[in-house]
């Protein structure tokens, strides 16, 4: 599961991971988040929290998010 962390600063794009972390979780969770922080600021900082194993990510969640 991925969630977005929300008390942070404008320009971070910040996330907790927890459980089982999909594609879906990317494409539905990260990828719009990012999409809309980049139309409002230049540079984005990012921010993963990762509370799980990284064996609970799936290989094309982990591609997406690492490669």
């Amino acid at each position: 599961m991925v969630e977005v962390i929300t008390d942070v600063e404008p320009h971070v794009a910040a996330f907790r991971v927890s459980g089982s972390v999909t594609k879906e979780d990317y494409e539905l969770v990260i990828v719009p988040t990012i999409g809309k922080l980049a139309e409002s600021v230049e540079k984005i900082h990012f921010l993963l929290v990762i509370e799980t194993d990284m064996s609970n990510f799936t290989g094309g969640a982990f591609l997406r998010i690492f490669g």
